[in-house]
């Protein structure tokens, strides 16, 4: 999976945005270590070990988003995901506490979220995905009983493609079954309440 990254995915941050993510910690801060985390095929995602001015160490992970063709229809990326990130720090959901975003690349050299790393790896062997999968349904289900109105200012759903140019994949052997999928994506939503969705939900995704 690493090897077919773009180098510009796997390449060691820039000294400036290094630099940024220890004085985020404090002052006399210094990044010890880094390390590329597997995964990141959408951004660049490095670990870093920072020491602070008393000794102690900080596992910290410095997401900085590099494709241009992204940035170019979603230039809000590193703010939304702050944005949501900080919103979660009120529920009980497993997720990253963020120290510091840098929404348009001015200090990190590209728009960036540096958060606290939580303990974990991504796992795709046949064997976990087999034993994760209720542990992933469970969890989803937590993130669809949180209502959007005490999370503010989260983007409102909107589709990532025209349902009136879905067709069945020419490659399935139920064609009937994703003629089904393409009729109710193409009907118009029934009532409901709003809700928290995570929109890239797999296992590549969580650890």
């Amino acid at each position: 999976m690493a090897e077919r990254l773009p180098l510009f995915l796997r390449r060691r941050p820039p000294a400036q945005a290094l630099a940024r993510a220890a004085g985020h910690v404090g002052a006399g801060a210094r990044v010890d270590a880094v390390r590329r985390l597997r995964g990141g095929s959408a951004s660049a995602v490095h670990a870093l070990a920072v020491v602070d001015a008393a000794g102690r160490r900080h596992a910290l992970v410095l997401r900085r988003y590099l494709r241009t063709d992204w940035l170019a229809e979603e230039p809000a990326l590193a703010e939304k995901e702050a944005r949501v990130l900080r919103a979660l720090a009120a529920t009980d959901l497993p997720a990253p506490r963020v120290l510091a975003h840098d929404a348009d690349g001015a200090r990190a050299g590209a728009p960036a979220v540096l958060m606290e790393r939580m303990r974990g790896r991504i796992d795709l062997s046949a064997e976990r995905l087999e034993s994760g999968i209720p542990a992933m349904a469970g969890l989803l289900a937590r993130i669809h009983a949180l209502a959007c109105e005490p999370l503010p200012r989260l983007q409102p759903y909107r589709a990532w493609h025209d349902p009136e140019t879905a067709r069945p994949p020419a490659w399935t052997r139920t064609p009937e079954a994703w003629q089904r999928l393409v009729r109710a994506d193409r009907a118009p939503l029934p009532p409901h309440e709003p809700v928290l969705l995570h929109r890239d939900y797999h296992p590549g995704n969580v650890l």
